[in-house]
């Protein structure tokens, strides 16, 4: 499938005379408001998943990326800010709240955790202003723990529901069990 390219690209009088559609009134600009936002969220994850793949394609080498942001006419910071989301989220579990939310609780590094903030966060309809809050204060709290576990050539991860999860390290062929040694885990709460 071939695409062409736009003959000439969308100017701001266009996006003027889309609000000129839209009734003047507080509740007509908000539900019109609420569709751009979700346009815009779909997009996101769009040009997340298409800069993934531009960075792993092996014809551009490292440049990739670089030159799809060219191509499109994006930068490349922006491009690989929607790449790190679009890989830490697997598809079945995007588009149920706002995609800067997705963002907001990546900082967890675990996307159990973060999946469990953000669906708090859709019951009980928080902002992403809330969800940034929430996130730093459950980094702030948490709770280093020691467990004797045995090596298991992984990281161990102790998930908001207080389950343990073992991450093997990239390479890891076999789980390896030496007694006696030590992992650090973090434990965070959520109310």
């Amino acid at each position: 499938m071939t695409l062409e390219r736009p003959a000439q690209k969308s100017t701001h009088a266009e996006y003027v005379h889309l609000a000129d559609l839209i009734p003047d009134d507080a509740d007509s600009n908000v539900a019109a408001g609420l569709v751009m936002m979700e346009q815009m969220d779909k997009a996101r994850w769009g040009l997340g998943d298409l800069a993934l793949r531009m960075m792993n394609e092996a014809r551009y080498g490292e440049g990739g990326l670089r030159w799809f942001a060219n191509q499109i006419g994006a930068k490349e910071k922006t491009l690989y800010g929607y790449a790190k989301v679009a890989a830490y989220y697997p598809p079945f579990a995007r588009g149920y709240y706002w995609w800067s939310a997705y963002r907001a609780a990546m900082p967890l590094e675990d996307v159990g955790a973060s999946l469990m903030v953000l669906r708090k966060a859709l019951l009980r309809m928080w902002t992403v202003g809330t969800v940034e809050y929430v996130v730093a204060r459950l980094l702030r709290k948490q709770r280093k723990v020691s467990v004797v576990i045995g090596n298991f050539h992984a990281r161990a991860r102790a998930l908001p529901d207080g389950r343990i999860v073992l991450i093997p390290k990239a390479g890891a062929l076999a789980p390896q069990f030496h007694d006696g040694d030590t992992y650090e885990i973090r434990v965070y709460r959520l109310r």
